[in-house]
């Protein structure tokens, strides 16, 4: 208010009045549109508020009542207008006096009915209830109808009334003017007040109404009272309800409790007799087992057996006998299968004696379950661990934990405290912490968990009639990690983890797949031989039906490896299929279309004349370097400004969303660089296109300085050229890539993909001839997943728009190059391809599972970014086995739906197995982090050995210019030098190595500066152009090609041998010298010297230049971001990395910087990888001249 009303004749703090009464009228609107209509309505600040607008008592006339002509109605005085006046004049000081003054002039009747002292306690009293009326929590409209009333009736005899004492129910209007009403007759009765009465009351307040008053007063506090003893009364009364209420409820689960705990004893009851009547059974058994051995007949026989025996012996010897003998056989054998059959009768009865043992012990283990749980249920706590050895948890907690680990993302410290909260609220038991699992233990259940998945992994490959393989690579903290998938034949999908790899080449992708297969064999077949895991083994590879990659070159090869590892482990030569994710021709199509583009703009700049977009600028001159096109450029500079995730530092996401609310009243198309890779280049494109004009207003009227990259945004928004371009490729998003995304998606068989291909790759070779039709919005790639038109839509296909012929000539050159691209990725598919005609019954059948994209990895792993996200410092062996967990849902699903007596049997594998999985992909991880470093020590070592060789050759090319009398700083030198040549092939000789010289040691860059079948003359001509030239002057003259040059490379040359003994310490020593901070390096004052770096000594002039800066102990490359002064700028320096590639780092590098330690200024810094990368093309050369600014200097 302050700032709106500052410099009006009223100061600002004048109106708290009016600001009371609009938020108070504010709340009394009930709907949207009464209160957007309060909105519109304005409010005259020449009135003190509504009241006194209604009678036209300005501002002026309130502070000079003369101006008042004449008084106003008794009626339209009412208690609104008096609050008003009064805190008119609280805001003037002026007091009560001039209130009574005011009312004098205004109502007479007013005036002569109170006194000063008593109008304003009346006035006062009035506040205050209007303060309770209007307050936040009981408001309503109770303080507006207040305010309308009038501050005194009409009837003669209520002078001394005063009614905001006597009014103070605020429960309803009706009752509220009753109130005010016997309050006048009170008054009346008691007081006895006439007409007669106001030259009494105008001499000072009475006794008797004061007297009133008071009594009144304190009756109204009473009445207030007893109002809140009603309103806790009534509160008291809910309590006593809603614990009668939960009484009963106790009450009814105390008797269903007693009831079940009734039906459980009986249950234990009836099992008690079960018992008692099979022991009965038992023991009867047991006696006619007894009594059958024990039996007379069964010794009698057994008598009888032996003596017959002994009569046969007997018998035998009588060979007279032999038909006794042959009767007593026959005898014999009947005994024998009488004693037979009781045997037979013995075992039956022993068969039934062991049933009924384990049916006796199946009832009491039952017993002591259901007496377990009689227990638990009458107890209030929940037990967690069993009673065996260790004391292990039960298999529910551990299930439970591995669930919520796993499918439910809680952390493992977490896991005890939500089991704890999940007892305690739902089932009402008190679980103390130390009875629950601890961080440590949930991650060794979370182990087990993996293990779990790999059995179930290992389960349905072996139940399967045939799988296919995913498998993707990536980079995460410089480390890299494959992931694997398996795609079934009833088309589900499950994770195999991920595992990382040292050098993701085809060597190390088999190992890793067939590591994976044993991995999951050993864990399915734990316990068995070795023959029957290779046969589990076998079984797996025999049913892999295809594999899917982008087709890169590692891959190809892995391909092919895998193959001839299938072949020999098989003997078997059934044809393994190779699929190609489809997702990755988009990329192809962005990557060429990117090209195009580039080559297309430097046509266009030529045409007209200048640069495009914010290379027109000379504030971005540094930034020409750049490798993408400027529709590129505009592209992702506007979606990461404006879009979501993007550039939270440079960008106004923020901004942005607000204007589009409220200007353009629509939301923001724009849509994240990073969210679909695939698409977002074309889509972002559309969104930019719909948005120009809009961007256009936004930054032009932007609050604040605009940085670079929005100001960069501002410059190609504003060029039609550009636009030009970016529409282009708006309608391929629209024509091309969005309907080939939709038929990516829109469950489209593998082998019917060529019906698509072929029909797009006819489009593509009619629209490279003329694509008019695409700019006038007709035709599309495929009809059937033709994508809706919208805003974004129709603005792209508008007649009237800029630069139509470039839109056109960009879509002709796009389309060649789509052309390109699809016959070179899309091969399969073209009619002379493997999948280009239509498939045989059998091949639909067998590939009916197969997927078209590989973005089953993908998806994976975008987990793993979330995943290594929240738990920064878990190994990647715990993210695989959440990842796993997570997407097969091997606990809930599952292990849930297995019996119970295999659930037993797979957690005890997992006990067994899970620390032993984790110690083994341990010991993986360091073998990857040895091969790593033999790795970059291999690298290192060679560049060294580059570098040395390098040096020598540098050695011998001084050598030779030193013979000759070179080097050449000026075309007089080369005159001079080609007349001491005798021979034209000495002269060829002598040139080229001058030549070599500007080239190799002086870094210069030139098209004229090549050999090809030049004479001598020829070669001669081109070194003298090119030494002509003031910069390379400056550069031969800055460069004393003699004795220093070749000192330091004799002693960098001399170091050469012991490069290759020394690897590991010299690159450890140069990285911390490339990423030592600013604070610690240390520099000497340089002392004179006779010899000279630069021909003419640096000076800061501009930012935005690159310089190099000498230190002691290295140089280090930067940009001047501010110039104090000649002598001394701010300069931000890059960090340098692996093979000479910087970056930006994390924590600036800012330093102050001298120009007497700036060797070298103005040269040229490349950006790559958008800006995140960038590389110096004079590095060697930046470099030589080092080492001898140190030798001069340090």
């Amino acid at each position: 208010m302050q700032k709106l009303f500052g410099q009006s004749p009223y100061p600002a703090n004048k109106y708290r009045w009016d600001i009371d009464r609009v938020v108070h009228l504010v709340k009394l609107c009930k709907d949207s549109e009464t209160r957007q209509d309060f909105y519109n309505n304005c409010i005259d600040l020449d009135f003190v508020g509504s009241e006194c607008s209604k009678l036209d008592l300005t501002r002026t006339k309130l502070n000079d009542v003369t101006l008042i002509s004449a008084p106003v109605a008794l009626s339209d005085v009412t208690k609104g207008l008096m609050l008003e006046l009064q805190h008119f004049c609280y805001k003037e000081s002026s007091g009560a006096a001039y209130l009574y003054e005011l009312v004098r002039h205004i109502q007479p009747k007013i005036y002569s009915t109170f006194t000063c002292t008593s109008l304003n306690t009346c006035v006062t009293a009035l506040r205050n209830k209007f303060r309770r009326l209007n307050k936040s929590k009981s408001r309503n409209d109770h303080a507006e109808v207040l305010l309308s009333e009038p501050f005194l009736s009409e009837n003669p005899c209520a002078k001394n009334v005063l009614l905001p004492v006597e009014e103070h129910d605020d429960d309803s209007h009706s009752h509220q003017d009753t109130r005010s009403s016997a309050g006048v007759s009170l008054s009346v009765g008691h007081v006895t007040a006439s007409p007669t009465c106001s030259k009494a009351q105008s001499s000072g307040p009475s006794v008797q109404s004061y007297a009133v008053r008071k009594i009144q007063g304190r009756a109204d506090g009473l009445v207030e009272q007893l109002k809140e003893k009603e309103k806790e009364l009534l509160i008291l009364r809910n309590l006593c309800a809603d614990k009668e209420k939960k009484i009963v409820s106790l009450d009814n689960s105390l008797t269903n409790s007693f009831k079940k705990i009734k039906k459980q004893g009986q249950t234990v009851d009836s099992l008690e007799r079960q018992i008692q009547l099979l022991s009965c059974d038992k023991r009867k058994w047991e006696t006619e087992i007894r009594s059958l051995k024990n039996g007379a007949t069964y010794q009698r026989m057994r008598r009888k057996i032996k003596s017959l025996e002994m009569t046969i012996e007997i018998t035998k010897q009588d060979k007279y006998c032999a038909d006794d003998v042959s009767a007593l056989k026959q005898k014999m054998y009947g005994y024998k299968k009488a004693l037979h059959s009781q045997k037979q009768v013995a075992k039956i009865h022993l068969e039934e004696k062991r049933n009924l043992k384990k049916d006796l012990k199946e009832l009491k283990s039952r017993f002591e379950v259901v007496e377990s749980e009689l227990l638990e249920m009458q107890s209030e706590s929940l037990q967690t661990r069993s009673d065996e050895r260790g004391r292990p948890f039960y298999d529910s907690i551990e299930k439970c934990v591995m669930n919520l680990i796993g499918e439910c993302d809680v952390p493992s410290s977490k896991c005890g405290q939500v089991i704890q909260a999940v007892a305690k609220w739902v089932f009402c038991k008190n679980v103390p912490l130390s009875l629950l699992p601890s961080s440590n233990t949930c991650i060794d259940m979370a182990d087990r968990a993996q293990v779990l998945s790999k059995y179930q992994v290992a389960e349905s490959l072996t139940n399967s009639d045939m799988w296919d393989l995913h498998s993707d690579g990536t980079s995460r903290d410089h480390k890299k990690i494959v992931g694997q998938q398996v795609n079934l034949d009833s088309g589900r999908t499950l994770s195999a983890g991920f595992s990382g790899v040292a050098v993701e080449d085809s060597a190390s992708l088999l190992d890793n797949s067939i590591a994976m297969l044993k991995e999951l064999v050993d864990v399915f077949d734990h316990g068995s031989q070795e023959a029957e895991k290779e046969a589990t083994y076998k079984c797996m590879l025999k049913k892999l039906f295809a594999t899917m990659s982008d087709r890169c070159s590692v891959q190809k090869l892995f391909n092919e490896k895998l193959v001839e590892h299938r072949s020999e482990v098989l003997s078997d030569d059934t044809e393994v299929h190779f699929l190609f994710c489809n997702a990755h021709f988009l990329l192809g199509l962005s990557s060429e279309c990117e090209k195009t583009l580039k080559s297309l703009e430097k046509l266009v700049a030529a045409e007209l004349g200048h640069p495009l977009g914010r290379d027109n600028d000379a504030k971005f001159a540094h930034f020409k370097s750049s490798s993408e096109s400027s529709a590129a450029r505009y592209i992702r500079t506007g979606c990461d400004s404006f879009g979501p995730r993007g550039d939270e530092k440079n960008g106004c996401r923020q901004q942005w969303l607000a204007y589009c609310s409220e200007n353009v009243q629509k939301n923001s198309e724009i849509t994240s660089f990073r969210m679909n890779r695939f698409n977002n280049f074309f889509q972002g494109a559309a969104a930019l296109f719909y948005h120009r004009e809009h961007i256009i207003d936004f930054l032009g009227n932007y609050k604040g300085d605009l940085n670079l990259k929005l100001d960069s945004v501002l410059k190609d928004a504003c060029s039609d050229a550009v636009q030009a371009l970016v529409r282009a490729i708006g309608i391929t998003f629209y024509k091309v890539t969005g309907p080939f995304w939709e038929m990516l998606n829109g469950g489209v068989e593998y082998v019917d993909q060529y019906l698509y291909i072929q029909e797009m790759l006819a489009n593509f070779k009619t629209w490279s001839v003329n694509a008019t039709s695409l700019v006038d919005g007709s035709g599309c790639i495929f009809e059937r997943f033709k994508i809706n038109n919208d805003a974004v839509c129709e603005l792209l296909f508008r007649g009237d728009l800029p630069c139509r012929d470039i839109t056109i000539r960009a879509l002709e050159q796009i389309m060649l190059s789509f052309i390109n691209v699809t016959e070179r990725q899309l091969v399969d598919f073209l009619p002379e391809g493997k999948f280009g005609q239509e498939p045989s019954t059998e091949l639909r059948t067998a590939m009916k599972h197969c997927k078209l994209t590989n973005l089953l990895s993908e998806n994976e792993f975008g987990d793993l970014d979330f995943s290594q996200f929240r738990r920064r410092h878990a190994s990647l062996h715990f993210h695989s086995g959440i990842q796993m967990v997570k997407r097969n849902k091997t606990v809930s699903v599952w292990l849930a739906a297995k019996p119970v007596a295999e659930q037993d049997m797979l957690l005890k594998l997992a006990r067994e197995k899970g620390c032993e999985l984790r110690e083994k992909h341990a010991a993986a991880e360091k073998d990857i982090l040895v091969k790593t470093k033999a790795k970059l020590d291999e690298v290192f070592r060679k560049k060294q050995e580059k570098e040395a060789q390098k040096i020598e050759t540098k050695k011998k090319l001084m050598k030779a210019l030193k013979e000759h009398g070179g080097p050449c700083t000026c075309p007089s030198d080369v005159d001079r030098i080609m007349n001491k040549c005798r021979s034209n092939p000495e002269r060829i000789g002598v040139v080229k190595n001058e030549i070599r010289y500007l080239k190799q040691i002086l870094g210069v860059k030139d098209s004229r500066l090549v050999f090809g079948r030049k004479s001598a003359q020829e070669l001669a001509c081109d070194l003298k152009t090119v030494l002509s030239l003031s910069t390379y002057q400056e550069k031969c003259a800055s460069f004393d090609a003699g004795e220093s040059l070749s000192d330091s490379d004799s002693n960098i040359g001399s170091e050469a041998p012991s490069l290759v003994k020394t690897v590991s310490k010299k690159r450890k020593t140069a990285t911390n010298d490339c990423s030592r901070p600013v604070s610690k390096r240390k520099r000497t004052e340089p002392e004179p010297a006779s010899k000279e770096i630069n021909a003419k000594k640096f000076a800061f002039t501009r930012q935005g230049i690159w310089v190099a800066v000498a230190y002691e102990e290295d140089f280090f490359i930067g940009e001047v971001v501010s110039v104090n002064t000649a002598e001394r700028a701010m300069v931000q320096f890059l960090n340098r990395g692996f093979r000479d590639v910087f970056r930006w780092p994390q924590v600036e590098d800012i330093a102050i910087i001298e120009a007497r330690y700036v060797f070298l200024s103005d040269f040229e810094v490349l950006s790559a990888n958008n800006g995140r990368t960038w590389t110096v093309q004079e590095f060697e050369y930046l470099k030589d001249l080092y080492v001898q600014y140190k030798q001069i200097y340090f």
